[in-house]
């Protein structure tokens, strides 16, 4: 269920690479109705991430800057 591209962000510009050229400390932007093609921090922005794969909540959660999020 994982993605299998992410759009990472280089010099104020975006490209979709396959998931497997994620690399830790690259920048990635994921858009409404994206799943998560890394694990990761956020950086900016607010969302709410289906977690029900990992932790069985139903209902969407919440996150922000500073908090993790979880691939598939």
């Amino acid at each position: 269920l994982a993605p299998a591209k992410g759009r990472r962000l280089t010099g104020g510009k975006s490209e979709m690479i396959p998931a497997e050229e994620i690399r830790q400390g690259d920048i990635l932007r994921i858009l409404p109705g994206e799943t998560v093609p890394a694990d990761g921090t956020i950086i900016s922005g607010e969302t709410s991430v289906d977690q029900s794969i990992m932790t069985g909540e139903s209902l969407p959660v919440d996150k922000g800057v500073g908090e993790e999020v979880f691939c598939g």
